[in-house]
């Protein structure tokens, strides 16, 4: 009976993989703007390669909608998130996360109106409609951001994508639309924006989005996943997401100061208050801008939030 015991024993820690990964277990996430199904193929690589590398388990969880992505957030219930720097350094701000590894390159966004149109710069759009994609959108708020007065805030008409935004603006549907530079770029082959368009804004580069990691993530494991996300494997489990967000580039170690201030984009979204004492005037950062007489963009990618 003792030796069938002894048999069952080591059957039992065969099979039962307690020394391939550790007890501890982490979220990995980024904000719904995909399906379910594509957000697995985008980030369970990534999960698994963490998994892999570290012996802890990382297991992705799509946040279905804003509303969860934001209570989540709030709770302080992800530790590994990809997403945009306004809310990275909400994190940082407020749950004391930490970003580790970024997409290279900058975000840059501008404005465009019909070239006809007799607005010439952004102060002549307040009130009126803009074509752009909903908030917390990245290039909605950084345009928002350059209003001081509420009271004339352009009107946001929502779109689905940048292209719909940019052919609304064409056929009158608002006054203006806003496009990031890599979009610019891309659609103005042959110089076709430029025949129907001129820029009258573009606004100051911005940290590309990054990972960041919570701080239940101690210093050696941040290192290993930034260290696994820098590697050879890591330049493939990030392809997609690297294609998608960052034009393919590779990626780039980052850190705090990257990010400092940021949070600022999202001080009039619902469920990221700042307390007004935290809130230090001199680093706000958005309020500076280039307004332009040439539509010339810079080199600099830009990608959705």
């Amino acid at each position: 009976m003792k030796h069938l015991l002894n048999k069952i024993v080591v059957i039992f820690l065969f099979i039962t993989p307690v020394s391939v990964y550790s007890e501890n277990s982490y979220i990995v996430t980024s904000p719904p703007r995909e399906t379910l199904e594509d957000g697995k193929k985008q980030y369970v690589p990534i999960a698994e390669l963490l998994t892999k590398v570290t012996g802890d388990t990382f297991t992705y969880k799509h946040p279905g909608d804003w509303l969860s992505y934001t209570k989540n957030m709030k709770s302080d219930y992800y530790d590994v998130v990809l997403d945009g720097p306004h809310f990275i350094s909400w994190r940082m701000k407020m749950l004391e996360h930490t970003p580790v590894v970024r997409f290279s390159g900058s975000l840059k966004f501008m404005v465009l109106v019909n070239k006809g149109s007799t607005v010439g710069t952004l102060d002549e759009l307040g009130g009126y409609p803009i074509c752009a994609l909903a908030p917390p959108n990245m290039a909605t708020l950084s345009i928002q951001n350059q209003f001081d007065n509420p009271m004339r805030q352009p009107l946001i008409l929502e779109v689905t994508d940048f292209k719909s935004g940019f052919k609304g603006m064409l056929a009158g549907k608002c006054q203006a639309a806003i496009l990031p530079v890599g979009v610019y770029k891309r659609m103005n082959k042959d110089g076709k924006i430029d025949e129907k368009a001129k820029i009258i804004f573009r606004s100051t580069p911005i940290p590309q989005q990054g990972f960041s990691v919570s701080q239940r993530i101690s210093p050696e494991l941040r290192s290993q996943i930034s260290d696994a996300l820098m590697s050879e494997d890591g330049h493939a489990a990030t392809a997609v997401v690297r294609k998608r967000f960052g034009g393919s580039k590779d990626l780039m170690t980052t850190n705090l100061e990257e990010y400092q201030g940021y949070f600022r984009y999202l001080r009039d979204f619902w469920g990221f208050d700042i307390p007004g004492a935290e809130i230090e005037a001199d680093l706000d950062i958005a309020s500076e801008a280039v307004e332009l007489t040439s539509p010339e963009p810079g080199k600099e990618s830009a990608v959705q939030q």
